[in-house]
């Protein structure tokens, strides 16, 4: 007995190879002592002869199974790996002593590193039950509520743990970062700097500081902070982070890239910390330290337009750390970039991982706005609005699913409100004047436009929009040159592909001998309205003007009068003096609305397809196409197009007339099992010669507004348009309800909504007039010889 009260002694004292000397020679005399293999197993092991103090271990289990031996057998084997076989023995120290602390507290810190959340909270919670004095339970209990993003619970879980421990810095620290992330910031600054007083030489705290100082905007508090970090640790990679966020945040974006690219990342690399080496025990921790540099890198080159390298960033990221934050950062740039479906995939997943989390639910509903899923997108935004009520930009993007879906008061609502939050909200305050439009309250709009405009000048979306509002009030001096603004790199237009030119854009200099390339821009209907340019640019003087379009506009418009070469985009092309998109003509030109070149017809047909599609075309009449569906593609197209075929019956009864349909893609199926005799010629027409074709066969055509109107009108053919209500409309079919086009005069007839969204109104007049024309051609037609 004295000889193991003298060994327990000297252990206790911190003389391990006293105390070891003294186990081994007790059980020399007596080697089923169970307290002398116990205590010899924890001394061999402190000394990484981890299978000696496994055998000792065990075999002082073997002779007392003891809940004290059993706890630190599990600690060795958990240290070692195998976590399983740990568990197994906590469970049994329990089986033997149910109120031990110390084995409740170790199961719960083993079962949180296996992210079983729930049972580790238990466990801790069954430690303390324990003993309430056990702090390290309190402080573990503490990271696990921070895991599970239960904020104010880990505040006080902290908060007991200090109270056993007032006095130590990273107790004080545990506290300022809970409160961080509970954004109690005020809180935090006090816990962050009671930390840094007790020990001035932490960088961990003067990190976690600045990163207060970041949520706060103190960009001068953080960058301090960041640097007196540094000073202590230059490779500390959470103040590297936070340095380059205060960079950003202070324009200083090359440099945080700097800072990123040869520190965070070097000294991360350098240290291992993707390395995969899980015997160190920093080495989660700083592997999630690396994605965070990672991450961070790449909003810093999304800020700079470097989208693709910013992607590959967030993915190595999420590889490492598929928190919220990163995937939802990927879900921005898919969105950008209208990858929506690996968009909504990477916000559910953060979702997954952190259902609290109000980005991912906003960019969610973004996504599926954009994938037209409005009543999904609704319900997500309004949760994202529970979880963060005060967000101008849910709010705007709230209000844009209300607009998509016409209700223009609830759109009107989220706009306003979120303008309450943030009064210089641009894209609030542009979706606001997009309203006042849409609900004809056009002096509103403008007045919202031109306030916008007034803050940023050169905004391009605000620019475009009261350019667009200009011209469909007929004033195209000051439309023509904002509707430029379609080109600036701000504007969210679609990407021209065959820009690869090489020569000058024309802006309005003499075309005297010069050559011109005009350029298809949007739809194929504008293409073949500004066509009528062409003998205007010959007349200036211009020694030849050429195309370049999509190949199903190319031989139609090699039939305008002064053409002289029309290409593709893949096709080779000599070069040229300038170029100009279609649509910059009537700006450069000074195209007033009593000035418009209305000559018609400007287009011609291909005889060997008139005589083609001749055979194909009834022989009675009179004989009118129609056109009841646009391009989905189009961001107006639900506004502009027909619910159905259906819609247009009633025109078709007791008229005497016979029905052409000449629908492309989408609605083209619906020809074929028609609800009245039409003739379905969609499937088979190759392009907009074929469409030219039929058309100039035709004694009237109707259509919702689509480039087959623009077909029509420059055949000089009988044409009329359905369009929607007010601004619903496109600009160029001006506003006033019962206007003609002067873009196609004594050839177009316009029948507008005169209620949102009401077809039927439309139909009727449509109807009304289309039996007064069907009787004035009978009258023509017996009149004839």
């Amino acid at each position: 007995m004295e000889v193991f009260d003298a060994a327990l002694a000297a252990h206790r004292n911190g003389r391990l190879s006293d105390a070891e000397r003294g186990y081994r020679a007790l059980l020399q005399d007596d080697p089923r002592h169970s307290d002398a293999l116990h205590l010899l197993g924890l001394i061999v092991w402190a000394k990484d002869s981890t299978t000696e103090a496994e055998c000792l271990l065990r075999e002082a289990i073997a002779i007392r199974e003891d809940a004290v031996y059993l706890t630190n057998l599990a600690n060795l084997l958990a240290e070692s790996g195998r976590r399983q076989e740990a568990e197994s023995m906590l469970h049994r120290a329990l089986a033997i002593a149910p109120s031990y602390a110390l084995a409740h507290y170790n199961l719960g810190t083993l079962l949180a590193e296996t992210n079983r959340f729930d049972e580790a909270e238990r466990a801790l919670r069954d430690a303390l039950a324990c003993d309430a004095q056990l702090q390290e339970a309190w402080t573990n209990l503490g990271n696990l509520l921070i895991k599970c993003e239960r904020h104010t619970e880990a505040v006080d879980a902290y908060r007991r743990a200090l109270h056993l421990d007032p006095e130590g810095a990273a107790a004080h620290r545990d506290l300022g970062i809970a409160l961080t992330k509970a954004s109690r910031f005020t809180e935090a600054e006090v816990a962050l700097q009671d930390a840094i007083q007790r020990d001035p030489h932490c960088p961990e705290a003067h990190a976690d500081l600045a990163a207060v100082y970041v949520y706060t905007l103190r960009w001068i508090d953080a960058e301090t902070a960041c640097r007196r970090a540094l000073s202590l640790d230059s490779t500390h990679l959470n103040a590297l982070c936070n340095l380059a966020k205060v960079l950003c945040k202070t324009d200083r974006l090359e440099e945080a890239e700097t800072v990123l690219r040869r520190n965070i990342l070097t000294e991360s690399n350098d240290h291992g910390a993707n390395s995969g080496d899980t015997n160190d025990h920093a080495c989660p921790q700083r592997r999630a330290q690396y994605a965070g540099a990672l991450h961070l890198l790449g909003v810093v080159l999304l800020e700079r337009g470097e989208t693709d390298e910013a992607q590959q960033l967030f993915r190595s990221a999420i590889s490492i750390d598929a928190n919220a934050v990163y995937l939802t950062s990927l879900g921005d740039l898919l969105v950008e970039n209208r990858g929506y479906d690996d968009a909504v995939d990477a916000y559910r997943a953060a979702m997954a991982r952190s259902p609290t989390h109000a980005g991912a639910h906003r960019g969610l509903g973004v996504a599926l706005t954009h994938k037209k899923s409005f009543a999904e997108a609704e319900a997500v935004l309004k949760e994202a609005l529970r979880l963060e009520p005060d967000s101008a930009d849910t709010y705007t993007t709230l209000a844009a699913v209300y607009a998509h879906t016409r209700r223009w008061n609830d759109a009107e609502m989220a706009c306003r409100r979120a303008l309450q939050i943030d009064g210089k909200h641009r894209t609030a305050l542009h979706n606001l004047a997009g309203i006042m439009c849409y609900t004809d309250r056009v002096s509103d709009a403008e007045k919202l436009f031109r306030e916008a405009i007034a803050r940023e000048p050169y905004n391009a979306n605000e620019r475009f929009g009261l350019g667009q509002l200009l011209l469909s009030q007929g004033r195209y001096e000051e439309g023509w040159m904002l509707n430029e603004a379609r080109l600036s790199p701000d504007h969210e237009a679609p990407t021209i592909p065959w820009l690869d030119l090489t020569c000058p854009k024309w802006d309005g200099e003499s075309l005297a001998g010069k050559t011109l390339l005009l350029v298809h821009e949007q739809g194929f209907g504008d293409s073949i309205q500004f066509a009528r340019y062409v003998p205007l640019l010959k007349a200036l003087g211009a020694r030849s003007v050429n195309i370049i379009c999509e190949a199903p506009l190319k031989p139609l418009l090699q039939t305008v009068d002064g053409i002289d070469r029309v290409f593709l985009p893949n096709e080779h092309r000599p070069q040229f003096d300038f170029w100009a998109f279609f649509m910059s003509l009537p700006f450069h030109l000074g195209t007033r609305i009593d000035t418009i070149p209305d000559r018609l017809p400007y287009l011609r047909t291909l005889p060997a397809r008139v005589d083609m599609w001749r055979t194909r075309l009834p022989k009675r009449g009179p004989k009118i196409g129609l056109v009841w569906k646009g391009s989905p593609a189009n961001v107006r197209d639900a506004l502009r197009s027909l619910p159905s075929l259906a819609t247009l019956r009633p025109l078709t009864e007791n008229t005497g007339a016979t029905w052409i349909s000449l629908q492309k893609g989408s609605g083209e199926a619906e020809a074929v099992d028609a609800p009245f005799a039409i003739t379905a010629l969609g499937p088979d027409i190759r392009d907009l010669a074929d469409t030219a074709a039929i058309v100039a066969q035709l004694d009237l055509l109707i259509s919702v507004d689509t480039a087959t109107v623009h077909v029509a009108g420059a055949l000089n053919v009988p044409c009329w348009v359905l369009l929607p209500y007010g601004s619903h409309a496109d600009w160029r079919w001006l506003r006033e309800p019962e206007a003609a086009s002067p873009w196609y005069p004594n050839v177009m007839r316009l029948f507008r909504q005169r209620a949102d969204g009401d077809w039927d109104d439309v139909m009727s007049r449509v109807g009304f007039a289309l039996g007064e024309w069907v009787a004035a051609w009978q009258n023509r037609s017996r009149e004839s010889p």
